[in-house]
């Protein structure tokens, strides 16, 4: 009898022959499911990736708000923050900063309270440096300084941990909020947020 067994050379073409490249312009967002099956083909895991765009004012006097939806049964994997242009503080005193929160409710920090993203007089966060503020279902921000070491991020930044599971049951409305403190910020411009959505 014959056998059906693909040689590798033969997988190895049919691999190549699926490269694609997509290309994103401005204002362009992805939505991704990715589907993960147990050996007897059942779904294990569900991922979903939504994104949405803050635009960040410089005055103290405003609140720069954004939302996005969480899918039902899910919690939140990754958290990400892409600042389009750089963001810096004021440069008036060590007190400047720019506050992050995230929350259930416009302006709450249920989830991750009030803290600064950017902490201290002329902190920056470079544009296109992506800033994990949630990875692997855990606060990244646990600690001061969260972002030191990373190339573009922002010197300093207070601590904020969890303050509550981001599992729900239901679908539901999230919602950031960006604010700076004391003084002005110096330069302003679009953030760009990622969420990635876990059923596991």
């Amino acid at each position: 009898m014959g056998t059906k067994r693909v040689g590798l050379a033969r997988v190895e073409a049919l691999i190549e022959n699926l490269k694609r490249e997509l290309a994103l312009g401005s204002g362009s967002s992805i939505v991704a499911d990715s589907l993960s099956l147990s050996s007897a083909g059942t779904s294990v895991v569900t991922e979903k990736a939504v994104t949405t765009t803050v635009t960040i004012t410089a005055p103290t006097a405003d609140d720069s708000d954004g939302s996005f939806v969480q899918p039902a049964g899910t919690h939140i994997k990754e958290l990400i923050l892409v600042p389009q242009a750089a963001i810096t503080t004021g440069n008036t005193g060590g007190t400047d900063e720019l506050d992050f929160s995230l929350g259930t409710a416009a302006g709450g920090g249920q989830l991750l309270a009030a803290k600064a993203l950017l902490d201290g007089q002329a902190v920056t966060a470079a544009a296109n440096t992506p800033l994990y503020l949630i990875s692997d279902g855990q606060s990244t921000m646990g600690s001061t300084n969260a972002f030191a070491a990373v190339p573009g991020g922002p010197a300093t930044s207070e601590a904020s941990p969890l303050a509550a599971t981001t599992f729900s049951a239901a679908a539901r409305t999230l919602h950031v909020r960006f604010k700076a403190v004391v003084t002005n910020l110096t330069a302003v411009g679009d953030v760009k947020i990622i969420a990635v959505f876990s059923s596991q």
